[in-house]
């Protein structure tokens, strides 16, 4: 049996469900809208997710 792999080539279906799963259950486990988390690029997210723990740290901190 041949696998299918998306035009960009490396990876199966198998592998996207489990990257979208992820990031799915990653969101809700940190009560993120789930729809934004899918819907903003990554490089985003992480900024995003660095500010707000730069704020976590200042408030600890100050």
């Amino acid at each position: 049996m041949q696998s299918q792999t998306l035009d960009s080539g490396s990876e199966t279906g198998a592998e996207n469900y489990c990257i979208l799963r992820t990031v799915v259950e990653t969101a809700r486990k940190q009560s993120w809208d789930v729809l934004r988390a899918l819907s903003t690029s990554p490089v985003q997210l992480v900024r995003e997710l660095n500010t707000l723990h730069q704020i976590q740290l200042d408030s600890v901190a100050g």
